[in-house]
């Protein structure tokens, strides 16, 4: 016998559930991003404060710069053989 509409169940795979659940996230954040844009701008701003970090490094010491030696500048002169 053949089973009605009703009867027949097939369940929802995972990946159907989940892509179902991410666009109605979705919609809803573009929903109210267009109606309330200053309390979800306020909140982008919190939850970015949260994952921000600011990270400062030490100053470096000053290094003590002493004037280039010329290499290719004649030495003193020496004494005659």
């Amino acid at each position: 016998m053949a089973k009605g509409f009703a009867k027949t169940r097939t369940r929802l795979s995972w990946p159907l559930i989940a892509a179902l659940v991410v666009v109605h996230v979705v919609a809803l954040y573009g929903f109210a991003r267009l109606l309330i844009p200053d309390i979800t701008a306020d909140l982008e701003r919190q939850v970015n404060s949260v994952f921000t970090v600011t990270v400062t490094t030490p100053e470096e010491p000053p290094v003590d710069v002493q004037p280039a030696v010329d290499e290719g500048a004649q030495g003193e002169p020496g004494e005659d053989a």
